[in-house]
């Protein structure tokens, strides 16, 4: 990979990050948080699920059908700024729409990594959730945490992709 890939990978994952500062302030400065728990929950889920989608879309064919992609950018963010009912639905989004994919192109990208990338990227939202829960109490990792905490699902990622081939 050169570092063109690498930047514009990059400049894919800060979509997110951009959606959840937005979000963020969304909810502290509107009227966001009179809409029930649960609703707010599926409203940012949806939108960060079409972030994963985004981030599918925007990946690269390195050859052999293997697409390098930063789908599950957009359902950490999910789960670990705004909750984990938000992460799951937005990790199944994605993991749903990277599991078609193939499909809709025809069999002609993807192929080599869509059960791992659809499998990691639900799993993205569940480990969001269980990692906020448990680790952060339901509260809001700070970046540095946030950080560490993605990378180590990416190695699970890899890790999902060297069992399945």
């Amino acid at each position: 990979m050169n570092w063109e890939v690498l930047l514009r990978l990059f400049l894919i994952c800060l979509v997110p990050a951009g959606i959840s500062v937005g979000m963020f302030f969304i909810e502290k400065k509107t009227k966001f948080n009179v809409i029930p728990f649960i609703w707010q929950q599926v409203i940012i889920g949806v939108i960060f699920g079409g972030c994963a989608i985004f981030g599918n879309e925007l990946g690269f064919n390195i050859g052999d059908g293997i697409v390098a992609n930063v789908s599950d950018a957009g359902v950490l963010c999910a789960g670990f700024v705004f909750g984990g009912p938000a992460g799951i639905i937005a990790g199944v989004i994605g993991g749903v729409y990277r599991a078609i994919q193939p499909v809709l192109y025809g069999y002609s990208i993807g192929v080599y990594t869509w059960v791992a990338c659809s499998v990691s990227c639900v799993l993205a939202g569940l480990f969001a959730y269980l990692v906020r829960v448990f680790m952060f109490e339901d509260k809001r990792p700070n970046f540095g945490f946030a950080l560490a905490v993605s990378v180590i699902m990416e190695v699970i990622h890899m890790m999902i992709l060297c069992l399945t081939k």
